[in-house]
């Protein structure tokens, strides 16, 4: 469930596919930024998570691919990088923008635990 309470999708919703591309610098949690990542997979199309794998070149496994997407946390490096090339495929800005936002939140992340 989303901070705003209501239910997103892990799986295939094509009332979102027509949206604008999620931004995922808008996200301000390791649990926005899974949202932010789900409703990415909604807008690529809803592949299902052995597509994912497949699309990646199967450096993810679809099973990586449906725990991350069903957690809040914020996935791992090689994680996020797969999704990327998966859903946007190998848009240089994209992927740059992913990261940009996955570091900030990860420094958050980390400056919390540290204090």
């Amino acid at each position: 469930m989303s901070p705003t309470g209501v239910l997103e999708p892990t799986g295939p919703n094509r009332s979102l596919a027509a949206a604008a591309r999620p931004d995922p610098l808008h996200a301000r949690t390791p649990a926005e930024f899974t949202l932010t990542m789900r409703r990415c997979l909604a807008w690529a199309g809803g592949p299902s998570y052995q597509e994912l794998e497949y699309r990646s070149g199967g450096t993810v496994s679809a099973s990586a691919f449906r725990a991350a997407l069903e957690t809040e946390d914020l996935p791992r490096y090689v994680m996020l990088l797969a999704f990327v090339t998966a859903c946007v495929g190998e848009d240089e800005a994209e992927c740059q923008r992913w990261i940009a936002a996955w570091r900030a939140l990860r420094r958050e992340t980390d400056d919390q635990l540290a204090s």
